[in-house]
C-alpha cells in the first residue's frame, strides 16, 4: 500500500468532518499535537502565546471529550 493511500484511509477513518484542510504543498517544521478535555480557559491563552515566530509549525488541538460528557461543563 502506498504512503499516499494510507494517509487517505487514515483521514477517512479518524479527521472529523468540516475541519479545514491543509494545505498539501505545505512542509511543516515543527508539529505540536495537543490533547485537551475540560481544560482551563487560561491554558488555551497561552497555547495562543506560542511565539509566532517560530518557523511553519502545525500546532493540532485534539478535544477529548467523550460522548457521555455533559454538554454543561
Amino acid at each position: 500500500m502506498s504512503a499516499e493511500l494510507a494517509r487517505q484511509r487514515y483521514l477517512r477513518r479518524h479527521m472529523e468532518p468540516g475541519l479545514p484542510a491543509s494545505p498539501r504543498s505545505k512542509a511543516w517544521r515543527n508539529v505540536l499535537v495537543v490533547p485537551a478535555y475540560r481544560e482551563a480557559a487560561r491554558w488555551l491563552e497561552r497555547l495562543q502565546a506560542l511565539p509566532q515566530n517560530a518557523g511553519n509549525t502545525l500546532v493540532i488541538l485534539v478535544l477529548n471529550r467523550p460522548d457521555s460528557d455533559p454538554d454543561d461543563n
